[in-house]
């Protein structure tokens, strides 16, 4: 029973990582393509964690 409940665990807990890292690249795709629309210029600064999209006038 306690093995069933670890994987379980286990996989839930991939699964939000995967969902995590799909709704960041997802956030950073949006954020360039309103940039690119205002007839901008998106520069991209990536961390570890994090992204910065500055977005400056063509």
């Amino acid at each position: 029973m306690k093995v069933k409940q670890k994987s379980l665990l286990v996989i839930l807990t991939i699964l939000m990582v995967i969902t995590i890292v799909m709704l960041d690249k997802m956030g950073l795709k949006k954020a360039i393509e309103a940039c690119e629309n205002n007839e901008g210029l998106a520069e991209v600064k990536e961390g570890i964690l994090s992204w910065n999209v500055s977005c400056e006038e063509k």
